[in-house]
């Protein structure tokens, strides 16, 4: 079954990364972000409090997403999280808990995982938003803006991704 999931999204994905077009004018200033991140690889819940302390500071709401394969019982309790089982057959993810994510449209998208695994790629794709960020390891044509940093470079990745925001005049 997982074996169709994932060949059903792979298909998904590659017609959607065809399609997507990013659209930096759709909104006069940022009021809300969405991270988008792999829990095996960014476990620590204090991660990512300094840079949403900064983007609050701009009065920017931001929301976190987390992926994990299995669930299990020690869930996070600082994001919602998607897994495997949450994908239909479709390559959609399907999960109740996470609905209002995928209804949502985000200014920003932040794709703060540079592995290319599916599930992450297809849930990015889901997401909708006006612009995305994200890392050089991943296919170019599902970020907007890739910030040429390492994913454990928190701190740079934060700096770059405040610069651009002022400089395209969207905080």
């Amino acid at each position: 079954m997982n074996i169709i999931k994932r060949i059903q999204t792979n298909r998904i994905i590659k017609k959607r990364l065809n399609d997507r077009a990013s659209d930096l004018d759709g909104f006069e200033r940022t009021k809300n972000i969405l991270i988008l991140f792999d829990v095996q690889r960014i476990p620590d819940v204090n991660f990512f409090s300094t840079l949403i302390k900064n983007l609050e500071e701009f009065e920017i709401q931001v929301e976190i997403l987390g992926f994990k394969p299995k669930k299990n019982k020690k869930k996070a309790a600082y994001c919602r999280e998607f897994y495997n089982a949450d994908f239909g057959l479709d390559g959609l993810i399907n999960a109740p808990n996470i609905k209002p994510i995928f209804e949502k449209t985000f200014d920003v998208l932040i794709n703060y995982f540079d592995e290319a695994k599916w599930q992450l790629i297809g849930a990015s794709l889901q997401i909708k938003n006006h612009f995305s960020v994200g890392f050089p390891e991943l296919d170019k044509r599902l970020n907007d803006l890739i910030v040429n940093t390492g994913i454990n470079e928190r701190d740079v990745f934060e700096k770059e991704l405040i610069k651009y925001l002022k400089l395209f005049k969207k905080i």
